[in-house]
């Protein structure tokens, strides 16, 4: 949940009075996921999900991810297979805002890494091979709903390249609006063909 707080300070000095104002930007709970299965600039997937985490930690304070998980392709055929990890961290905005503006906020600061790593929205298939793709899962406790954004992310429970590594990291995280567990879907998507990578434990960025 946003907090926003405004303290106001008189200080007296000879001939004016000051008002010092203090600002406590507000910070959100976050949980993204993050994909790659194409090159970019001679980083190979893994590489980029290790340098996009880097990129995101600078924005979302005390980041932790997962391992990282390879995954076979699952809306759309004929394209090599996923590395994909889940991160998570607190995400603080540039000026005070509420959970709305604070999610149009980070989607706008996500796209931008997703950018730097090579993709191109214009020139892609749908749900088909990207160097980036990061998807915002959760956002504090908030149900927001945009045309550009809806979180909790819809995608959660039927994907198992979401859920492995989420609950890796968070094994009781639960959906914010029913309270259902996260690990109750585990069954249900447990032979799209998902595996972690040995010797890839992340921790804290």
């Amino acid at each position: 949940m946003a907090v926003e707080q405004i303290y106001e300070n008189a200080v007296d000095t000879p001939g004016e009075k000051r008002i010092i104002k203090y600002v406590m930007l507000p910070s959100f709970a976050v949980v993204l996921s993050l994909g790659s299965n194409r090159p970019h600039a001679g980083l190979p997937p893994p590489a980029i999900l290790r340098a996009a985490c880097g990129r995101i930690g600078l924005r979302v304070w005390g980041l932790q991810s997962s391992s990282i998980y390879l995954t076979k392709p699952l809306y759309y055929g004929g394209q090599p297979d996923f590395y994909n990890l889940v991160c998570c961290g607190a995400f603080q905005a540039e000026s005070p805002c509420g959970a709305e503006a604070g999610a149009r906020e980070l989607l706008r600061f996500t796209q931008s890494v997703e950018a730097a790593f090579g993709r191109d929205r214009s020139r892609e298939t749908p749900k088909g091979p990207r160097s980036l793709d990061i998807d915002i899962l959760l956002f504090g406790g908030e149900r927001i709903q945009l045309a550009e954004l809806v979180i909790p992310h819809p995608g959660i429970t039927e994907r198992a390249f979401v859920l492995e590594p989420l609950l890796e990291i968070l094994p009781k995280s639960a959906d914010p609006i029913t309270g259902r567990k996260y690990a109750d879907f585990r069954d249900s998507v447990k032979n799209q063909g998902v595996a972690r990578l040995e010797g890839e434990k992340y921790g804290r960025i």
